[in-house]
């Protein structure tokens, strides 16, 4: 059996879009492959985690520097584990600078696939700087993967890979049977009896700027007293929007959940009448949480910040898509699935089928699973 690295951004205890789907892509890959995922711990510690399906090592971290993990000893585990396991290919999950650098150690011999999950948006003078190694590893890449076309077609960084014509348009999946409401009926009535004859936004994500959680919150002002939020998720800005909360006034409309573990994700999700995805930047390349509200069939309401062919969210057909930093506009979305909630069960269950049919976890995991095998027949 092949032995195939993957090399993650943060291990299992940041739980966010990328860490989902790279656990989902290596839980369905395990029968075809001898997996292993090597990220970064929340400390100074070197951890080995025995997954169902794969071993995870979470090595040593020193601290964050523009959202990039600092883990001094990444190199040396990586190559300790090639010593061992001799492996066919190493998969990057990137943007991660380190994990980039760091693969370095591995011999030429070692075909290498990259995930390209979002565009460095933020970060420009770095990029100015990493551009040119970026370059460098596409020329010696064997396949990219995104998950969107705008990534495929637009990016500015992945212009190497277009030219190289190695680009493969691969959306995530994920598991259906994993948010099934029969799972979490007690939970779920238990949420709905605590917002009796509410109407309930539910928003999750790191409180971190470009996910436009201000602007949700503000949005809330627009809203009757009966209509709700339920924010999920916490991060550098959590302070922040609490304060920002109070100024508005919007303590009983406005909740915060901290982080929700990710068994109780389903839970929230079918208590909700709507779920909301306010990012204002590109950084929000695709959005795993609307994928996640759409299997509970939950209608959405995102931002525009790609073309229309690149969202999930399909305006008018899977929910609405609205400008970004609009808080009117995002509050009359709300409004309108609130007046006429026959919306939402339409548009909740077209979100369903729509998921089911083109972001189905067993779809990535062919697609995944067929490009290796090629790679490696070479």
């Amino acid at each position: 059996m092949e032995r195939i690295l993957h090399l993650g951004k943060f291990s299992h205890w940041q739980v966010g879009g990328i860490e989902t789907a790279v656990d989902n892509l290596l839980q369905g890959l395990s029968p075809f492959f001898q997996l292993l995922k090597v990220a970064a711990n929340d400390r100074f510690e070197t951890k080995t985690i025995e997954h169902t399906h794969y071993l995870e090592i979470s090595v040593p971290l020193v601290g964050l520097l523009s959202r990039t993990p600092l883990c001094p000893t990444l190199h040396y585990h990586i190559k300790k584990l090639h010593q061992h396991y001799q492996f066919s290919i190493v998969h990057l999950h990137l943007p991660n600078p380190m994990a980039h650098f760091a693969s370095q150690v591995l011999p030429h011999s070692v075909k290498r696939i990259i995930s390209w999950h979002s565009d460095i948006i933020q970060q420009k003078r770095l990029l100015l700087v990493y551009q040119p190694w970026i370059d460098r590893l596409l020329e010696k890449t064997s396949a990219l993967i995104v998950s969107t076309s705008y990534l495929a077609e637009k990016s500015l960084q992945l212009g190497v890979a277009r030219r190289r014509k190695i680009i493969q348009l691969i959306p995530y999946g994920i598991v259906f049977e994993n948010f099934l409401a029969s799972e979490y009926k007690e939970k779920i009535s238990f949420i709905r009896k605590q917002f009796i004859n509410c109407f309930i936004v539910f928003a999750l994500g790191r409180h971190v700027t470009y996910k436009g959680f201000y602007y949700l919150i503000e949005a809330m002002s627009y809203l009757p007293a009966n209509l709700i939020l339920l924010l999920g998720g916490k991060g550098p800005l959590t302070a922040m929007l609490k304060k920002h909360v109070k100024k508005l006034q919007l303590e009983k409309q406005v909740y915060f959940l901290g982080e929700i573990k990710k068994n109780d994700l389903p839970v929230y999700y079918h208590a909700c009448d709507v779920f909301c995805l306010p990012s204002i930047e590109q950084n929000e390349a695709f959005g795993i949480v609307q994928l996640e509200a759409m299997a509970c069939a939950k209608p959405l309401i995102s931002c525009e910040v790609t073309n229309c062919m690149s969202r999930v969210n399909q305006d008018g057909i899977t929910g609405f898509v609205v400008p970004p930093r609009s808080p009117f506009l995002l509050a009359k979305a709300i409004e309108r699935f609130y007046r006429e909630p026959y919306l939402c069960r339409i548009f909740g269950q077209s979100a369903y089928h729509y998921a089911k049919k083109r972001f189905a976890n067993q779809l990535m995991i062919q697609r995944v699973r067929a490009l290796y095998e090629k790679i490696l027949e070479k």
